[in-house]
């Protein structure tokens, strides 16, 4: 007789398998983490202009460089990730939302199936 196993188990056993998932996971997370604690983070102001800093390449001051406003890269890439994920998340809402809304509609004046 064969074990029932949820295919949420199932499917967490070939997630935990898949070294780009977890990769793909690691990054999402410290994406995420980064932008929560964006203000503790990052070492500069993301809008702090320094004109006699401009076009600096990476170093133990800048990690990433600067900008040709002498704004620092790293902090900018921190700070920007808060607008990136606000948007991922409002437009995975806003698609959810929409697709439930015609799905409902299409159900509902669909008729019957002739299947």
């Amino acid at each position: 007789m064969q074990h029932y196993r949820h295919p949420m188990v199932l499917h967490f056993k070939r997630f935990k398998r898949s070294k780009t998932a977890i990769f793909g996971l690691v990054v999402v997370i410290l994406i995420c983490v980064s932008a929560l604690f964006a203000d503790t983070l990052s070492p500069y102001s993301p809008t702090e202009v320094r004109p006699g800093h401009s076009l600096r390449r990476p170093s133990k001051e800048f990690l990433l460089g600067t900008d040709i406003l002498g704004r620092d890269i790293l902090s900018r890439i921190i700070w920007g990730s808060r607008v990136a994920l606000k948007v991922g998340f409002v437009s995975m809402f806003l698609s959810a939302l929409f697709g439930v809304i015609l799905g409902v509609v299409a159900g509902y004046y669909g008729g019957q199936s002739t299947i």
